[in-house]
């Protein structure tokens, strides 16, 4: 018998101070054997991806703006839509 290894793959939300990953410690599942299914399982749970490549866990994944994919922490009182200061700012001055 050979006792044998492979890389293994999870998310880990680049929010500060966030501890969130995906598949959670306590999932039946805890890694993937290939990266692209660690992706489509953190999509599937409302993770987003950024143009930078950092991923954000499902809290934090509203300061990912809709229109750039950048992540914008600035908190802000209401309602965005999912943009960050910068696109909600643009969409409010008159054209």
């Amino acid at each position: 018998m050979t006792l044998k290894s492979a890389p293994f793959y999870w998310l880990e939300c680049d929010a500060r101070l966030c501890k969130s990953r995906c598949p959670n410690k306590d999932d039946e599942t805890i890694a993937y054997s290939d990266d692209v299914s660690a992706i489509e399982v953190a999509r599937a749970s409302d993770w987003k991806r950024t143009t930078d490549g950092r991923d954000y866990c499902d809290t934090h994944a509203m300061n990912v703006c809709d229109q750039c994919e950048g992540y914008d922490p600035t908190s802000f009182p209401g309602e965005r839509d999912y943009l960050c200061m910068y696109h909600w700012l643009s969409s409010k001055v008159a054209p």
